[in-house]
């Protein structure tokens, strides 16, 4: 009985530190904080700060830096899909363009593309990475209005992780740590009928206003573990992130 009382109390403690997770993201970003897709993350339902699983963890937690396996990355490629691409997909290619304008009204679609650049480290408390992301984004901004944002970003990241001296360590582990993490990001977004959003060529990228943004972001991290049974994590991402904004008229002017 005394067993049973332990184990639903373990399950408890358990569930409870994988959902906590305290975040502070940068606004100053344009509500695009300095992040890169993960396929592992995105199977979880997002990325979990007790999480220490190689490169792919390294935004996660930095404190995980410490006790993660040691993982090198030359290069990948990764596409992220949010919302009905396939749907608009299908309907290009069957050439069944009248459900088009239903379609977009009120929707939220877009590609990530992460790489080829994906180059960096994990491990032995260090972590470091060079990334390049781009982007697409098509969301509703009225009624048959699109707003499109589309963008690329070279991303670096560097942190480290020591452990903290505690008694009884072969119970108690605790771990610390920071990452720096920095942008540099090009941007175009402009507004167009749901009706000619499938006509755009390069004649009107070149003339829209082009954002050149460039920002730092810092995360620290903790991350205990109890007699490797229970681990928590705490996390504050993007804790201090100043930004640098630039408008250009167009992409030329830039």
């Amino acid at each position: 009985m005394k067993n049973k009382k332990y184990t639903v109390l373990l399950l408890v403690f358990h569930f409870s530190f994988f959902i906590f997770h305290f975040s502070l993201s940068a606004a100053d970003l344009y509500e695009r904080p300095i992040t890169i897709i993960s396929p592992a993350s995105s199977a979880l339902g997002g990325p979990h700060v007790t999480m220490n699983d190689g490169f792919s963890s390294l935004m996660n937690n930095p404190a995980g830096f410490y006790s993660s396996e040691s993982e090198f990355s030359i290069a990948e490629i990764t596409f992220g899909l949010k919302g009905p691409v396939f749907d608009i997909a299908n309907l290009v290619l069957t050439g069944d363009m009248a459900e088009l304008p239903d379609l977009l009204q009120g929707i939220y679609t877009g590609i990530d593309l992460l790489g080829p650049v994906s180059f960096g480290y994990v491990g032995e408390g260090l972590g470091f990475g060079i990334y390049t992301n781009s982007y697409t984004t098509i969301s509703s901004s009225g009624p048959l209005t699109v707003k499109a944002d589309v963008g690329s970003e070279v991303i670096l990241a560097g942190g480290y992780s020591m452990r903290l001296p505690l008694p009884l360590p072969e119970t108690h582990l605790v771990d610390a740590g920071m990452l720096l993490k920095g942008t540099f990001r090009g941007e175009l977004s402009f507004e167009e009928s749901a009706l000619n959003i499938l006509n755009i060529g390069i004649d009107t990228l070149t003339t829209e206003p082009f954002s050149f943004i460039t920002g730092i972001g810092v995360d620290i991290g903790l991350r205990y573990s109890y007699n490797n049974m229970i681990t928590a994590g705490l996390v504050g991402r993007d804790i201090y992130s100043p930004t640098l904004h630039n408008i250009y008229t167009n992409i030329s002017d830039f």
